[in-house]
């Protein structure tokens, strides 16, 4: 049987705990939901497939759907979440259930790659990065997120710090499962363990951790954690025991705040659910389901909104610097300074002039931290 494992450390290995998941800390300026949301999201849309629409969806279990006390996900870990130097100073006990967080994303091409790779080689491999990488990422230079941080996410918004990735992809072995918990140097039978533990198969040495493929473990989880997910690629995300800042409210404001100008252009939709709610926003509803929040959010994102959707209009734009090969910038070297004579009266006067879209899309694109197309 499948259980958590945590290598036991060498005589001599550096006692190095992991920081990473301070990037994502409660106390941040935006809000871990706003993170989880954020980082979530700009993942998808690099691994978006050409030519389709982008789906995520969020799907809370709450208490009513969680998994029970006694389950297969949680086998050996308490051990370690209670262990001296975890890092966790007072765990959740099981006892009332395990609650989960969903998140799964659709007409993406999932972790691709060879599971066994243990180190760099030329080409891309998105399971060794995420699997199998800290603050590295195989991502290029005009891609979002390129640092490798993102996915901490995950276990930085669990109270267990504790996820799992289910991935279909369009090649072998087509489905892979695994599970990574996050802690600190801790000791267990007197004997110091990794702060990296793996829900997988363990080789004999209890070194390198290879993904679950059995398509009975595969079809049980599937089940087990309310999966949208049959033969479609993707990434399935399962975050145990969700910190309780993350609710279906705050994952939706999120989403519309960092992510409308996305959904407005047909690029992505995203689905916020929870048992017996869900609701879907896409170009179709985005509207609709902004003019149903409270008045302080609506008067946040609307200004933004009416002028993106003036800026996709336009007929005419200006043509701006090449960035090169780095995510776009907004700064005053964007445009010639002879283009911007003719711009300033206009703007000056409180007339958007339909020649401002580029600008506009360029200016919005560095707030979001990303690199959307820009489409007519």
């Amino acid at each position: 049987m499948v259980e958590w494992t945590f290598r036991e450390m060498a005589r001599g290995e550096l006692n190095v705990d992991p920081i990473q998941s301070e990037f994502f800390s409660t106390e941040a300026i935006d809000g871990l939901t706003e993170a989880l949301v954020r980082e979530s999201i700009q993942n998808t849309l690099d691994a978006k497939k050409p030519g389709e629409t982008a789906m995520v969806r969020f799907w809370l279990s709450g208490t009513k759907q969680a998994l029970p006390e006694e389950n297969i996900y949680v086998n050996g870990l308490e051990k370690h979440l209670r262990a001296k130097g975890s890092g966790l100073d007072n765990p959740p006990s099981f006892a009332s259930g395990v609650p989960f967080l969903l998140i799964e994303d659709f007409g993406t091409r999932g972790l691709r790659g060879d599971p066994a790779q243990e180190k760099d080689t030329p080409g891309k491999n998105d399971f060794y990065y995420f699997w199998r990488n800290i603050g590295r990422s195989g991502k290029q230079e005009n891609e979002r997120g390129r640092w490798g941080l993102g996915k901490n996410v995950f276990p930085a918004s669990s109270k267990i710090n504790t996820f799992f990735g289910f991935t279909k992809r369009d090649e072998q072995p087509t489905t892979l499962l695994m599970g990574q918990s996050v802690l600190k140097v801790h000791e267990v039978n007197d004997a110091r363990r990794y702060p990296y533990g793996y829900y997988a198969n363990i080789d004999p040495n209890g070194e390198f951790a290879m993904p679950i493929s059995d398509d009975a473990a595969l079809s049980q989880f599937r089940t087990d954690f309310n999966l949208y997910r049959t033969t479609e690629s993707g990434l399935s995300i399962v975050v145990l025991m969700p910190d309780e800042e993350i609710d279906e409210e705050g994952i939706l404001k999120a989403t519309l705040r960092q992510y409308f100008y996305p959904i407005m252009t047909g690029l992505l939709s995203v689905i916020v659910s929870r048992t017996g709610l869900e609701i879907m926003v896409d170009k179709d509803s985005l509207r609709q389901t902004v003019s149903e929040m409270d008045a302080e959010f609506k008067a946040e994102l609307e200004p933004m909104m009416q002028i993106a959707e003036w800026a996709i209009k336009a007929e005419s734009v200006v043509d701006v610097k090449n960035p090169g090969n780095g995510a776009p910038k907004w700064d005053t070297d964007s445009i010639d300074e002879e283009i911007l004579q003719q711009l300033r009266p206009e703007f000056e006067k409180g007339m958007p002039s339909h020649q401002l879209r580029f600008s506009y899309l360029l200016a919005i694109n560095s707030v979001l931290s990303s690199t959307y197309p820009l489409q007519n």
